[in-house]
């Protein structure tokens, strides 16, 4: 399978090779650090012993966890050059990532009834944050497909996978940076932003997947705006209404 931008097969103009692994060991480990630490609140309730929750949420929980630790080891085993063994997890990477998304979707639903029922929330507000965590989850799909449609050109493949994790990065972006908007934006861009800085530092250019990438995210990151639009909400009524 041919690059996708084959002009940007350019020589690197600084950095070895043994520099491009260790930045995408410290990408997986970045973004790692930023979804934990959104998240620490519900993990550190686990470890307290807080409200028992649906039994799909704390599988979700094992199953996204376990994401990220596939993630840096995937990215380790380019690092101590173990490529083959690289490329037959990833094989068995695509089931894990399709169980990753029912969960996700799955998980999305229980909580935002749950907040219904509990009270906590109209059906409205309920149907309108809806278009988040789905949206999450359909951008990381699509990028996930094109890392593993893309697999043979190493150079594409790595930065669309690097692309498809980033996009997990939002909801725990949210809750770190929440209430500021500019803070949720720039966490969740900050791996983004580093890797074009890394490409264009080392090879003088930055690779075009990035700008796709990013035009991409920042449609996605516009889905805010459809919280409280009545053209997401007809749908997301629908949904909170058949689990109700």
């Amino acid at each position: 399978m041919t690059e996708l931008a084959p002009s940007l097969q350019a020589r690197p103009v600084l950095g070895s090779a043994d520099a491009v692994r260790a930045f995408y060991l410290f990408e997986a480990s970045l973004m790692t650090v930023i979804v934990l630490a959104g998240f620490w609140p519900f993990y550190a309730g686990l470890v307290a012993g807080g409200t028992v929750r649906h039994p799909v949420i704390y599988l979700h929980a094992a199953v996204f966890t376990g994401w990220l630790v596939l993630m840096i080891s995937q990215v380790l085993l380019v690092y101590v050059r173990k490529v083959r063994i690289h490329q037959r997890v990833g094989r068995a990477a695509i089931g894990y990532a399709i169980a990753l998304l029912v969960l996700g979707i799955a998980v999305s639903i229980i909580l935002t009834v749950e907040r219904v029922t509990a009270g906590e929330s109209t059906v409205d507000a309920a149907a309108g944050f809806l278009v988040l965590p789905l949206g999450d989850l359909l951008l990381f799909g699509g990028l996930f497909a094109a890392g593993i449609h893309y697999r043979r050109a190493p150079a594409t493949h790595k930065r669309l996978m690097l692309l498809a994790t980033n996009a997990l990065v939002f909801p725990g972006a949210a809750r770190l940076g929440d209430p500021s908007i500019a803070m949720i934006f720039g966490l969740w861009f900050l791996p983004i932003v580093l890797a074009m800085a890394f490409d264009q530092f080392t090879t003088g250019r930055i690779h075009r997947v990035y700008y796709i990438g990013v035009a991409v995210m920042l449609v996605f990151f516009m889905r805010v705006g459809l919280i409280d639009a009545e053209l997401w909400l007809a749908i997301g009524r629908r949904i909170v209404g058949a689990f109700l």
